[in-house]
């Protein structure tokens, strides 16, 4: 306390924390908040948006409302997401749309959070939310392989079906990305188009051997996937592909999860595609496309869904 300043709370806090003095966290914590104590930016924000994380977790929602608001206030995207899981939580939902909304008009990085937020809540002016990214598309017309992947899967997910078969077909066919090819797959399934289906499987095999994002990463479980699905249609092998994705992200383990749900769907496995639909539903994450796949998905099959989206914390 010699040097009264966030950074030297947080780290005291942090000390307790890992000890396991958790009450001694969170009230030292809150003594960083003080008027007196100096804070280099936006580090009394990001204290506040702890608070309120662990008020959610603790059901003590106007406290975290309290928190989040005031961390809101930073105009940090970080603290206006918390502002809008606290408001979710507590079931003020009008409160926690116009959050999510406000980070999506303002930041060109989160123009599909607020869509992304309507499809896992199942509420909030979705029509709104479309036309937002849309618009966003429209003057910025995807060129490389990742914002055209991001632009198909927003097409899909927003039932712009044509918008996103032509999308997902130049993603798979001018930079070779096997998941685009694999989201056709699904289509074709949905249209009833087993033949189409099939057919874009030697294509998936192919790409998944050499595909690579501009990080390096690779995508050879979708290639697992396509192969399962090649050798044996009526009964693939989703053993297997579930053990391909064991050390897989968790981006990809949503999405193939699902792929492999609608399949069971496809063979009239239904209590099964739902058990594994709900599961990938209870990762709780709107950044996970196969996240907000499975909850439509779920919806569509008059399955009631109702989750608590996640924080960065978790």
């Amino acid at each position: 306390k010699l040097v009264p300043s966030v950074s030297a709370y947080n780290a005291l806090a942090l000390l307790y924390k890992r000890s396991g003095a958790e009450n001694r966290w969170r009230t030292t914590l809150e003594e960083a908040l003080a008027d007196d104590i100096y804070d280099g930016g936006l580090a009394k924000s990001g204290v506040d948006a702890e608070l309120a994380t662990w008020f959610i977790k603790n059901k003590d929602y106007p406290k975290a409302i309290a928190h989040a608001e005031r961390a809101a206030e930073s105009g940090s995207g970080t603290a206006m997401r918390c502002a809008s899981r606290a408001h979710a939580a507590a079931g003020n939902w009008p409160q926690a749309e116009r959050w999510v909304r406000e980070i999506s008009e303002r930041y060109d990085g989160f123009r599909d959070l607020w869509f992304n937020w309507c499809v896992f809540h199942g509420r909030g002016n979705r029509a709104a939310a479309i036309e937002l990214v849309n618009e966003y598309l429209r003057s910025n017309p995807p060129k490389a392989s990742v914002p055209l992947e991001f632009a198909a899967t927003f097409y899909w997910l927003s039932d712009q079906d044509e918008r996103a078969r032509k999308s997902l077909t130049e993603c798979l066919e001018r930079f070779g990305n096997p998941s685009c090819g694999i989201t056709l797959v699904v289509m074709a399934i949905d249209a009833g188009d087993v033949d189409g289906a099939k057919a874009l499987l030697p294509r998936i095999i192919e790409a998944a051997k050499s595909f690579s994002y501009p990080s390096g990463e690779k995508m050879g479980e979708y290639g697992t996937l396509a192969e399962a699905l090649q050798k044996d249609w009526s009964n693939p092998d989703f053993a297997a592909v579930t053990a391909a994705l064991a050390k897989s992200k968790a981006a990809r383990r949503a999405n193939i999860h699902y792929y492999m749900a609608v399949h069971e769907l496809h063979l009239g496995r239904r209590d099964q595609a739902i058990a594994r639909l709900k599961e990938v539903a209870e990762m709780r994450d709107m950044k996970l496309n196969g996240v907000l796949k499975s909850v439509k998905r779920l919806g569509a099959l008059g399955v009631p869904v109702a989750l608590q989206e996640s924080s960065d914390a978790d």
